[in-house]
């Protein structure tokens, strides 16, 4: 997780399937994704006015079977009780830069989950490191099996359900290692023990097929992380587009047990620059700024000189709330599927929960 500044004052666009809202301000951006992939070309929603909360009934139709959320370390105030999940997964470990696992468990969320009668996962995150990831996966050294190791000793230790593989960015090459290391922790665990892993957003047109037949027969649950269709470094557009997001479904559904499938859907939105203020600049034109702005020149002889101003620009803000959120719950259960996990607990709409309820629940 990575913060960007904008030390600038901001005039922010934000659009949705739900509306548009033309914002203003000076603030700090915090990274609060997961996954990523390639952008694809989408029709954009036309801006509409959004009604006001609460004027139109958003409960779906139905319950669900499974309903994960992803809590990060230091955010447990986040997480209500009245949350209606089934799975709390805890992303509390990581690789090290040798290839080990790093990091300590949430005891205190997983004594809560428990006593709410919730299953808890512990989550290991490894993204973009390519060579990290070709060292702790590939057979030919020797730190898969000290991994593995590690890994199979989780759930007995501190008495959680399963353990969840969130290995981001790998080659053709590490897809491979990395069934072949899942079936080999899945085949050592007691039945009861949980593997799921996580896996990117893909359609037919980006390799999907391949991939999620590849992984289809080796975890307990497949958590599909169908959103970043726009990222950080893309331009802008929605996080998980409808026809995006139907189209991974479509093609996960095709080579992917229904059972075993959790839609993993997007808590959170982007904002992305329409302009860069970043440019070279002569000493007269910035001689030019110096009155226009009237900064305060700083002299640094030994190394350079600065001075600070602000710079409006305009940005364009991609979002999630429980209208546009619900489009996609009722396309995942019209394709039969009935788990849903989301990233991440605390950056939600909090309608998005009087929208959904657990199968068997008194809400039901």
């Amino acid at each position: 997780m990575r913060s960007q500044r904008l030390p600038y004052a901001v005039a922010c666009v934000a659009l949705c399937a739900a509306g548009w809202v033309a914002i203003k301000a000076s603030r700090d951006s915090t990274e609060t994704s997961r996954g990523s992939s390639q952008p694809e070309p989408e029709p954009q929603p036309a801006a509409v006015a959004t009604p006001p909360a609460g004027t139109d009934r958003l409960a779906l139709q139905g319950a669900w079977q499974e309903i994960w959320g992803y809590l990060m370390p230091g955010e447990e105030s986040r997480w209500k009780d009245a949350t209606p999940l089934t799975d709390l997964a805890l992303f509390d470990y990581r690789l090290s830069e040798t290839g080990r696992l790093k990091g300590k468990p949430n005891r205190k969320a997983i004594a809560r989950a428990q006593r709410l009668g919730v299953r808890t996962h512990l989550v290991i995150a490894a993204a973009g490191n390519k060579s990290l990831l070709h060292l702790a996966l590939s057979p030919r050294h020797g730190v898969r099996g000290e991994l593995m190791k590690e890994i199979l000793a989780l759930p007995e230790r501190h008495k959680v359900t399963g353990v969840q593989l969130d290995f981001e960015g790998l080659r053709a090459e590490e897809w491979t290692h990395l069934a072949s290391f899942s079936r080999e922790l899945k085949s050592r665990w007691p039945r009861q023990v949980w593997l799921s892993l996580a896996l990117p957003a893909r359609t037919k047109a980006t390799g999907g097929e391949r991939l999620y037949g590849q992984l289809a027969g080796v975890a307990d649950r497949l958590l599909l992380m169908v959103y970043d269709q726009h990222w950080r470094g893309s331009s802008p557009g929605p996080v998980s587009g409808r026809a995006w997001h139907d189209s991974v479904l479509d093609c996960a559904v095709a080579k992917i047990p229904r059972s075993k499938l959790v839609v993993g859907l997007p808590f959170y939105g982007r904002i992305w620059q329409r302009q860069s203020v970043a440019r070279s600049v002569s000493y007269p034109q910035v001689q030019r700024l110096l009155r226009e702005e009237a900064a305060e020149l700083i002299h640094k002889p030994a190394s350079s000189n600065s001075f600070t101003f602000q710079a409006e620009v305009t940005a364009e803000c991609w979002f999630e709330d429980a209208r546009s959120l619900k489009a996609k719950l009722e396309s995942a259960r019209s394709k039969g599927l009935s788990k849903v996990g989301f990233w991440r607990l605390g950056q939600e709409d909090r309608e998005i929960w009087s929208v959904i309820k657990v199968e068997g629940s008194r809400a039901e």
